[in-house]
């Protein structure tokens, strides 16, 4: 007979089965799962050096037998240790008794593994509580005479939160692991930290991975969408103009349009090159830029009698233009504190107002008569011609 001194190699070669599982019927759910975590648990190597893995029996089938068959007590022989599941339903079945009394024949007692899963240990239950309480099958009690159960029950004690109970459930499986590899519990428990550990930091890698491949094929679709937009607005602009160029000779009207709507879609090559030959192949022709403003013209308007335009500008500033000689006339009209946004002249044309961004509507005198003769009453003299067309723009 083998004992618990028993070393590992001695151990895997004499015995088929690691562990021979006895329950009741009813316990059968968590003998599978026990089964299970048992069979699935893989050990360090520094623990156990061959890593192999446990070979646990269990019989699932239902005994109509009144007797232990020839084949149960074969793999009961054929196991290095017994678990026996504890509980008041254990202790109504006759199997476990026969189980554990053929396994007490031929195994030390040391062997004997019980696990409880439902009532209490025997030896807690007073005289005047319920005798259907106790766990420990009265067979097993005989081959150890206080039995030490792996506590798997969901609540052992008055209250223990989710968290301990998941956790002595935990130290009783490693309790059962460390029994069967005859190695220490506390090393493997050790080991299974650090495992989870690493796992944790792989997963939280594959994570930030996860995110950070999420967030650059996020980054890149938007600038594929972005790209796309664009590519849609040139197409869109292109296709326009080629219809504003087809249009030029029949209807000038909507060919002008359809380059104006060309241009505001991109402003592609094609759509300023409709624009303008649309403006120069038209009578409207287009036949000089007045520059003059550093900023965008926000307004325009012309004098009654045509012959002064005035434009309101981002720049802050009001300019007068000389349509005939397409000149500047004097200086800027510097006054508003923000940008020009509306420029009008008054019926007779003496008069500009303007209005801003700065909430201020300016009046300006345009006469350039009242100029010139304002300028000669602070001269004492006559303007010379050159210098009405350098400080007024006349002569």
């Amino acid at each position: 007979m083998s004992n618990g001194a028993d070393g590992a190699d001695a151990k895997e070669q004499s015995f088929r089965w690691d562990a021979f599982v006895s329950y009741s019927a009813s316990d059968g759910k968590f003998a599978k799962w026990l089964k299970v975590q048992l069979e699935g648990y893989g050990p360090p190597r520094d623990v156990v050096p061959d890593q192999r893995k446990l070979r646990v029996f269990l019989y699932e089938q239902d005994m109509t037998e009144s007797e232990l068959t020839a084949g149960i007590v074969e793999h009961i022989r054929s196991s290095n240790f017994m678990i026996v599941v504890c509980s008041p339903n254990a202790r109504r079945s006759h199997w476990i008794g026969k189980e554990t009394k053929a396994f007490a024949q031929h195994r030390d007692k040391s062997r004997t593994l019980p696990v409880i899963v439902a009532g209490r240990p025997n030896s807690e239950v007073k005289a005047d509580d319920k005798v259907q309480d106790q766990a420990f099958p009265d067979d097993l009690c005989k081959v150890l005479t206080e039995p030490r159960a792996a506590d798997f029950r969901e609540h052992s004690r008055p209250g223990e939160s989710k968290g301990e109970a998941n956790e002595r459930k935990r130290e009783a499986k490693f309790e059962l692991v460390a029994r069967l590899f005859d190695t220490d519990k506390g090393k493997l428990l050790q080991r299974q930290r650090a495992r989870e550990r690493t796992r944790n930091r792989v997963i939280a890698a594959i994570g930030a991975a996860v995110v950070l491949a999420l967030a650059g094929l996020t980054i890149w679709a938007v600038l594929n969408a972005a790209e796309a937009r664009r590519q849609a607005r040139v197409a869109l602009s292109r296709h326009l103009a080629a219809q504003s160029t087809n249009l030029r000779q029949k209807q000038l009207d909507l060919s002008l349009m359809l380059a104006v709507a060309a241009y505001s879609a991109d402003r592609s090559v094609e759509a300023r090159a409709a624009l303008l030959d649309g403006l120069q192949g038209s009578d409207l022709r287009l036949d000089a830029f007045l520059r003059g403003h550093s900023g965008f013209v926000m307004s325009v308007a012309f004098s009654p009698d045509g012959k002064t335009l005035a434009s309101g500008s981002y720049d802050n500033t009001v300019i007068l233009w000389d349509v005939a000689k397409r000149q500047q006339v004097g200086a800027p009209l510097a006054g508003h504190s923000s940008s020009v946004t509306s420029v009008a002249f008054s019926p007779d044309g003496k008069t500009l107002v303007s209005g801003s961004y700065d909430k201020k509507v300016m009046l300006w005198d345009v006469d350039v008569q009242s100029w010139v003769a304002r300028a000669k009453r602070i001269a004492n003299r006559e303007l010379t011609t050159e210098e009405r067309r350098q400080y007024l723009g006349t002569e």
